[in-house]
């Protein structure tokens, strides 16, 4: 969440009052937020990352070899808890693990190095051309750029939140958040193609009145 916050401040064009005012925002929502939950709960699980690091460390390592043997045509979808009781033998017996917690080590493993390598380096390009079309929009007053660009701006950080995630959880698994992230890369599309067609029409305009 900071990490998003962080770019989000960065993509915005806001003046840095404004950035203020909204960390400040976010900052007030998370102890609103926590002190209805709880912080206990929050709290004892930070207290866990580093023992839960090392095992996510432990669990990419031993798949290793996983990968290293179905390198070309992978094991297939959902296969990684069959075979992880046979390579993860540094573990206990009585525990079986059914994902890598790691997305792109887990694609790669069952469908493949290659064809994983292509999904998400078109994702990556699509992702980049999006960023490109958006990024001149950043010099901006924020109150001069039209909605649909300020929600692209939003949804294009939260999509790199949600692709960092990845390396360290199976969000992509989920389909609540398979259907968030098609949101927001409708929302970032629909917003690119705005601004595009925004800026043609003022280069037109631009010209008429010249003429």
């Amino acid at each position: 969440m900071v990490l998003i916050l962080s770019m989000l401040l960065v993509a915005l064009p806001a003046s840095p009052k404004n950035k203020l005012l909204l960390s400040g925002f976010f900052v007030l929502f998370t102890i609103s937020y926590g002190s209805i939950i709880g912080f206990t709960s929050v709290l004892e699980r930070f207290m866990l990352i580093q023992q839960g690091g090392e095992i996510r460390l432990n669990i990419w390592l031993s798949s290793l070899p996983m990968l290293r043997d179905h390198l070309l045509v992978g094991t297939g979808i959902g296969s990684y808890i069959l075979l992880s009781s046979v390579y993860l033998k540094q573990f206990p017996e009585n525990i079986t693990f059914d994902r890598a917690h790691n997305d792109y080590l887990e694609f790669a493993i069952e469908l493949g190095l290659p064809l994983a390598l292509f999904f998400f380096c078109t994702l990556s390009v699509l992702l980049f051309l999006q960023i490109k079309k958006l990024w001149p929009y950043t010099r901006k007053k924020l109150y001069r750029l039209p909605s649909p660009t300020v929600i692209s701006l939003v949804s294009i950080t939260a999509i790199i939140g949600f692709i960092i995630h990845g390396t360290v959880d199976f969000g992509w698994r989920l389909p609540a958040n398979l259907l968030y992230f098609t949101t927001l890369f409708i929302l970032l599309q629909y917003g690119s193609q705005f601004s595009s067609h925004g800026a043609k029409q003022h280069i037109i305009s631009k010209s008429s009145g010249e003429n």
